[in-house]
């Protein structure tokens, strides 16, 4: 089963301000479910939208 992760743990894992997962989601700019309130995040999907937006800075 895949792990389901709050914005607090978001913040933990991934190193963004709780505030700006919120606002990421509110952009509709990082894979989320939201159900009433509550803001749940995938940690595969956000796995994957963090290697699709990753810059590669090495010089080749």
């Amino acid at each position: 089963m895949n792990k389901r992760l709050r914005a607090k743990d978001v913040e933990a894992e991934f190193g963004i301000k709780r505030f700006q997962v919120y606002r990421l989601c509110e952009l509709k700019k990082i894979p989320h479910v939201k159900i009433g309130k509550m803001i749940i995040f995938d940690k595969n999907e956000l796995d994957a939208w963090f290697q699709e937006h990753k810059i590669d800075v090495r010089k080749k």
